[in-house]
């Protein structure tokens, strides 16, 4: 849901540290970098401002007089006057929310990150946010109108490392509403995550394509209806090589790598075999002899991966085991597009 997710894929590669990526192993160490990234986009804006009510004694008025204080104190004998006035501050709520998470930053994620947290916690402080994280009841005031809706991406970032809560179906101390959780939401999440984990983590190698690509049959020659009954082709995720231009073409899959074939023994779906065919042999048309296609499953055990070659295409059947660590999983999706990696795949004949 991570990797999915709108944080996620607003964070742009070429605007990190390369040596702080290798960093990012866990999920905290992610919330950490997605509440930074925001973070540091808002200081260049400057922070948000908020009118806070006060009150004072002061030697010229300032707002309302508060006439009630002022004669029962004989504040005007001594030259001052009682006022209730507005003070622009930027302690607001939502400031101490944002530097509540970075506390908590500092000591879940690793060490770089932690720092940078801490770093921007004491910026934070400097700037003239103080106090501790506000009570929910101060927090369920606070409205992102149209003249502050930059802040919605941060404070959601901040939220997610402060609560760092996960939805689950075994009994806990929080209640949510169950999704709606079917086959295709399950798939569309799986692509999702894929696609914006690739488009974080690749993109200083890799051009990342928008999703459901809809790509067009080579048709030579065609009957008028045929246009309307064809079927369409749209392929999940395409990673386009910067220097040579090389794609790999990504299909996600929610189902098992083998199935049951005749006399008992596996088989990769040959469904699925025709369709990456059919793929790659429409990227000749557009410059590619040679594109690679992978057919990406889930799995819960092992993670086996197969790989053939076909009039000169590489086709990948792999999986990724999501009961493995965050950094397992990671591990397993960034050597997927390892083109050097490609001997350590079992060769099939073909």
């Amino acid at each position: 849901m991570l990797y999915a997710s709108e944080l996620f894929k607003d964070i742009s590669y070429q605007k990190k540290q390369s040596n702080r990526e290798e960093e990012i192993r866990e999920i905290p160490d992610i919330a950490a970098e997605i509440i930074i990234y925001f973070l540091r986009e808002r200081l260049l804006r400057g922070l948000t401002r908020s009118s806070l009510p006060q009150q004072a004694d002061l030697s010229r008025v300032r707002g309302r007089i508060d006439m009630l204080r002022t004669g029962a104190h004989r504040l005007l004998d001594r030259g001052r006057v009682a006022c209730h006035f507005h003070e622009p501050t930027l302690n607001t709520p939502r400031n101490r929310l944002i530097k509540a998470a970075l506390e908590k930053g500092a000591y879940l994620a690793s060490s770089c990150i932690a720092q940078t947290c801490r770093e921007y916690a004491a910026l934070m402080f400097r700037l003239g946010v103080s106090g501790g994280l506000p009570d929910r009841n101060t927090l369920s005031k606070e409205v992102c109108t149209i003249n502050n809706r930059e802040d919605r991406q941060v404070l959601a970032a901040a939220r997610l490392l402060l609560d760092m809560a996960i939805p689950a179906s075994q009994a806990g101390k929080e209640y949510l509403l169950i999704p709606e959780v079917n086959e295709h939401w399950l798939r569309s999440l799986f692509e999702k995550a894929v696609r914006g984990f690739y488009r974080v983590t690749a993109s200083q190698t890799w051009n990342v394509g928008a999703g459901n690509v809809c790509q067009k049959w080579p048709l030579q020659s065609y009957s008028d209806e045929v246009l309307d009954t064809i079927p369409h082709m749209e392929l999940d995720i395409v990673l386009t090589q910067k220097d040579s231009q090389h794609k790999l073409i990504i299909d996600t899959k929610f189902t098992s790598l083998l199935k049951p074939g005749q006399h008992g023994k596996e088989r990769l779906s040959s469904g699925y075999l025709y369709q990456m065919y059919a793929y790659l042999r429409t990227q000749e048309d557009h410059g590619d002899r040679y594109a690679t296609g992978i057919l990406l499953h889930p799995a819960t055990e092992t993670s086996p991966r197969f790989s053939c070659n076909i009039q000169g295409h590489t086709i990948v059947f792999a999986t990724v085991n999501l009961n493995a660590t965050a950094t397992d999983i990671r591990k397993s999706l960034l050597d997927l597009i390892d083109l050097k990696n490609r001997p350590n795949y079992i060769n099939m004949q073909t």
